[in-house]
């Protein structure tokens, strides 16, 4: 780990364990989360990056039909900010801080998402979504999403509704082994995606190609987030215990090593930026089965 560009870590004890699932740990402008099974544990984020216990600070959301919950994220919402917490059963929008429910949106029969913009209709599950403004055009937009078979697909949103699929990303490998995209991220033109393979690839979403491709882990990546404030620096979080920070550099996107910080023993399944306001001054993750949240303040990066 490069000198200056991390500080030790602290760890902020929560009352319930984190469950084993993909990007398990969401951040918003004054609280974070993550999920542990039919819950999810909202934390200040002040009080993570602090290092502070948060069992008696930490608000327990519980799942209003006792079902899976899968995800957990803050969505910007005028001026504000909504809690979004989806289910195996429903979506539920909450206040920020995940006190009072706001409203509930049912799943069908089958509570599987698949994506439906593809043509033909594809039946493979969805595995993570990403979605936001189009470069120079704000009244457009792209969703991205990977599915259970290792493929991202992109699709162009027009100012009238109206919807285009217009590019698709096969992971193949040498030796044909199974290979999940297990997260998507996308900042302005670029879309981050996170591999089973441990490796990271960036593509562009206007010229629909390749930017470049790391080797990033030794093993799964659990998580990949792009720091709200900064549209050059993302982290990723993987089964190997550590947490590593990345700055894409401009014109060409090239992607530069700035840090690893190893959390022993944890098996890691989310990581946010969190604290200092917008800034966010600190990297904190969440890991399987482990009742606390990890968090390092990062700078000179």
């Amino acid at each position: 780990m490069p000198k200056g560009t991390a500080h030790p870590s602290t760890k902020c004890v929560t009352p319930k364990s984190a469950s084993l699932l993909f990007n398990n740990f969401a951040a918003g402008r004054t609280h974070c989360g993550y999920v542990s099974t039919t819950s999810a544990c909202i934390v200040p984020e002040g009080t993570v990056a602090s290092g502070a216990s948060a069992t008696s600070s930490t608000h327990v959301v519980n799942e209003p039909d006792g079902a899976q919950i899968q995800q957990i994220a803050w969505v910007p919402l005028n001026a504000g900010e909504l809690l979004v917490i989806a289910s195996t059963k429903s979506l539920q929008l909450y206040t920020p801080n995940g006190h009072r429910l706001l409203h509930v949106v049912t799943a069908g029969g089958g509570h599987t998402f698949v994506d439906p913009l593809l043509s033909p209709a594809s039946s493979v599950e969805i595995v993570d979504v990403a979605a936001g403004p189009s470069p120079g055009d704000p009244t457009c937009g792209f969703v991205c999403s990977s599915d259970a078979q290792g493929d991202v697909h992109v699709h162009a949103l027009e100012a009238d509704g109206s919807w285009m699929h217009t590019a698709s990303f096969p992971f193949a490998t040498s030796d044909e082994t199974p290979t999940l995209c297990t997260s998507l991220a996308m900042r302005g033109q670029r879309l981050f995606c996170a591999y089973s393979t441990g490796q990271v690839r960036v593509y562009d979403l206007i010229s629909c190609s390749l930017q470049t491709s790391i080797t990033a882990h030794a093993r799964w990546i659990n998580a990949l987030q792009v720091h709200p404030a900064r549209d050059d620096l993302f982290a990723t979080a993987s089964e190997d215990s550590t947490i590593g920070v990345w700055k894409c550099l401009e014109p060409e996107g090239k992607v530069v090593h700035c840090a690893h910080i190893g959390v022993t023993d944890w098996l890691l399944s989310g990581v946010a930026f969190v604290g200092g306001g917008s800034d966010k001054t600190h990297l904190a993750t969440t890991a399987y089965d482990q009742a606390a949240i990890m968090s390092v303040k990062i700078d000179k990066i």
